[in-house]
């Protein structure tokens, strides 16, 4: 594990200027995500009170919020190019070392290797690499912060409503992470299968002069065939188990919702909370969902 943390910063390290601007920027966004649901709280509660007096305050909200949301999508944007760049840059410097690297090689390692293995392996590795540069280091800084300043606005709303709000969170958590689990293990092992039915392929493709002198046709379509079951059965187990966990995730918010709904209504009801208050705490309920699936992905990585 330290080994492969020392590699990967090896390569980080160099774009960390790079990295500490999409982290500045990252900051930003969680901080306008937070802030826009208090002024959608005011312009509600100015509309439920019905008074002349506070049209000067809605208008100030509904510009508030224009200007929040240009300004969000402007620095989500660059949090995001500020991630992905140093990700795209680093698999471009991987595979020039790595080709260097196999063009260094002797006639015995490419007997010894196939070529359709060698190139899905690279294919594989580097990519992850690039997953791990780019998006999972983008997910770890957005989990880290957004699970540390939502539910602290939400808990200083209503400390009984955000417990409530945490059960459905937490029984579809664990539920991701182990679907995600799965998920991970049979793609590692569908990459495999890959490699192997690739590698297969191209065997045969470059000893089809000798396929056909000794007769052997139905014999190499047994082995592709074999080796394609298998590639077919690992995805059929990700279709099966993403089909089942992507759903949830993205039906997280909606439970949440009803949750919030029938709890918050019941202090709304009661006078502890007004509408706006109640709608500003379903946004920020709404902002936690992605960094729990995040945090599913990351914790199987």
């Amino acid at each position: 594990m330290l080994s492969k943390l020392r590699f990967l910063l090896r390569y980080t390290n160099k774009y960390k200027w790079w990295y500490t601007g999409g982290i500045i920027f990252l900051i930003l966004t969680i901080w306008v995500s937070v802030t826009i649901p208090e002024y959608v709280q005011q312009g509600i509660d100015s509309i439920a009170s019905g008074r002349e007096n506070n049209y000067d305050v809605l208008l100030r909200s509904v510009i508030a919020i224009m200007a929040l949301a240009i300004f969000l999508m402007i620095v989500r944007t660059f949090s995001r190019i500020l991630f992905f760049v140093p990700g795209r840059l680093i698999e471009r410097q991987l595979k020039g070392e790595m080709f260097r690297k196999l063009a260094s090689f002797g006639k015995d390692y490419y007997d010894n290797n196939s070529s359709g293995s060698i190139i899905s392996r690279i294919n594989n590795d580097i990519n992850g690499v690039r997953m791990i540069t780019g998006f999972g280091l983008l997910q770890i800084v957005n989990i880290a912060f957004s699970l540390s300043v939502t539910p602290f606005k939400m808990w200083s709303m209503s400390p009984s409503l955000t417990l409530y709000t945490i059960i459905p969170i937490v029984i579809v958590f664990i539920i991701v992470r182990f679907g995600m689990a799965f998920m991970v293990r049979n793609t590692r092992l569908r990459m495999e299968s890959l490699q192997s039915l690739s590698g297969r392929i191209i065997s045969f493709l470059s000893g089809n002069g000798v396929i056909k002198s000794y007769n052997i046709h139905q014999w190499a379509e047994d082995k592709v065939e074999e080796e394609n079951v298998k590639l077919f059965g690992f995805t059929m187990k990700i279709s099966w188990i993403r089909s089942f966990v992507m759903p949830l995730i993205s039906s997280m918010e909606q439970m949440l919702k009803i949750v919030i709904l029938f709890a918050g209504g019941l202090l709304v009801i009661e006078g502890e909370f007004t509408i706006g208050e109640l709608t500003e705490f379903i946004a920020y309920a709404a902002l936690l969902t992605h960094p729990i699936s995040g945090l599913g992905w990351v914790l199987t990585v």
